[in-house]
């Protein structure tokens, strides 16, 4: 009988085929006080359920009846300085992942300073958008950092410095500690949307 762990392995990555794509540039930020539901894990066995998140997020009306609604916060971020690193922590029988996503927000305006200020004390989850496409439809595919039950930390720094292309920037570290080295999110997108 075949070992259960290898047999549910991805064909192309069992037998030494490519595994091409990655993070791409953009990453999207929420904060937990931004949502109604922040939705939890497939329950249902088929392969790579249990990493897959259970539908769309929903986000809270804005409290203050502004125009503005509530939605991720999209960031740019340079493809050659930014990484995500999921490491086991702990002992046997419990085990969790600490994830770690590290993104440089390039730019110096009063804005990205201001958003590094807020998001010092916030939790949350965030999405990266992969280069990679998903089988058969060609959408996006997105991996989530933290959960409902185990939020992600924001945590902020600036600098005056230049980065590799000679642009000023700040940057955010994201951390969370994860019983799965990370998430799918295959949900709806929404934006955080700013009136004119």
């Amino acid at each position: 009988m075949p070992d259960p762990i290898y047999a549910n392995l991805p064909r192309e990555l069992a037998y030494g085929g490519d595994n091409t794509g990655g993070m791409g540039t953009e990453v999207l930020l929420a904060t937990e006080e931004m949502f109604d539901i922040i939705k939890g894990t497939k329950v249902t066995g088929l392969p790579g359920d249990s990493v897959t998140i259970d539908g769309s997020h929903v986000f809270a009306p804005n409290p203050d009846a502004s125009p503005d609604d509530y939605g991720f916060i999209k960031a740019r971020t340079e493809q050659d300085i930014s990484e995500f690193m999921s490491e086991a922590q702990g002992e046997n029988g419990g085990r969790t992942f600490k994830g770690t996503l590290k993104i440089a927000l390039v730019g110096q305006g009063k804005t990205l300073i201001e958003q590094a200020r807020v998001l010092k004390n916030r939790y949350g989850i965030a999405l990266i958008k992969m280069i990679d496409k998903k089988a058969g439809t060609g959408a996006p595919v997105y991996i989530q950092i933290g959960s409902g039950d185990m939020l992600c930390n924001f945590v902020p720094g600036w600098g005056v410095g230049q980065g590799p292309a000679g642009k000023k920037q700040g940057n955010i570290t994201i951390e969370a500690s994860m019983v799965s080295p990370c998430y799918f999110y295959e949900g709806a997108i929404t934006h955080l949307t700013v009136a004119p």
